[in-house]
This record gives C-alpha cells, sequence and structure tokens, in this order.
C-alpha cells in the first residue's frame, strides 16, 4: 500500500529511540498461511518492527511502531485515512484499537489495516502485483491479524 507504507516508514524512522518489537516472532505460520496461503516464506524484517511475508504473487507486511506518543499513533491513522486516491476504498474500522481505518487500492492488488492503540501503531498490508485481491475475504483475516497483535496472544 503505497500511502500506508511511505506513513508507516516515517513514523518507524522518527521512532528509531523505541525499541521495536521483533514482529516476525509475534506470528507464526499458523497466523500467517491462512492470509496468504500455503508455501508462505519464513517472516523476513525489513526495517526494526517490520515483518515481510511472501507467497506466490502475494505479501504480507506487519509493522509495530511503538511511536512513544499517543498522538502521533492517532495522527498517522488519520493521516492514511486523509491520503486516499481516486478510487480508493478507506472505512473506519470500529473496535480495532483506539482508531482503525482501512484502505483497498482502486485497482484491488492493495490493501492494508492501520490501527492506533496508545502509543503503538500497527499497519498490516497485503500486496499482489498482478492480481486483484477479493477485500471481502481478506480485511476479516487482517482484523483477526491485529487482534492477537493488540492482545499479545
Amino acid at each position: 500500500m503505497r500511502s500506508a507504507v511511505s506513513f508507516f516508514v516515517a513514523a518507524v524512522l522518527s521512532a528509531a529511540l523505541q525499541p521495536q518489537a521483533n514482529v516476525c516472532e509475534s506470528f507464526g505460520a499458523v497466523d500467517i498461511t491462512p492470509v496468504i496461503g500455503a508455501g508462505a516464506s519464513a517472516g523476513r524484517q525489513v526495517i526494526p518492527g517490520t515483518c515481510v511475508w511472501t507467497a506466490k504473487g502475494i505479501s504480507l507486511t506487519i509493522a509495530r511502531v511503538d511511536t512513544g506518543d499517543a498522538a502521533a499513533s492517532l495522527a498517522l491513522v488519520d493521516a492514511v485515512k486523509g491520503r486516499g486516491q481516486k478510487g480508493d476504498e478507506i472505512r473506519d474500522e470500529p473496535g480495532l484499537g483506539q482508531r482503525a481505518v482501512s484502505t483497498v487500492n482502486a485497482n484491488r492488488r492493495g490493501l492494508s489495516l492501520v490501527a492506533a492503540d496508545g502509543s503503538v501503531s500497527w499497519n498490516l498490508a497485503v500486496d499482489s502485483g498482478d492480481q486483484a485481491i477479493d477485500a471481502a475475504a481478506m480485511l476479516p483475516k487482517l482484523r483477526e491479524l491485529l487482534r492477537k497483535g493488540l492482545t499479545g496472544k
């Protein structure tokens, strides 16, 4: 997700002094396979607090950033919500953290779920290079992953 990932990279860089969780260790194959399918790669940390898994034609990125500031986490969600492009579908996601929003790209090849919970921001993004993603089927899976992240279980 072009805009969600861009904002998350900025948040990660600005929170560089905060120790970040190892997201790859927080989610196992039992969590990832239902989302991107059989043959999912082992998670690979890209930058602290971020992990990427891939399978045939699809990738899942989960980023968890402790900004140290609850207002900054909320602002990140608001920024993602405000940066939609023509044809994108952006919806509030009540009941996930303090504030959450989902974004589905106009071309249906990328979607994200971004949430704030205290000073912690989450971004779960699924991208497919050449195939449309069934958002109605994928978003519930991302919500479950986010709930696991929020509870730490």
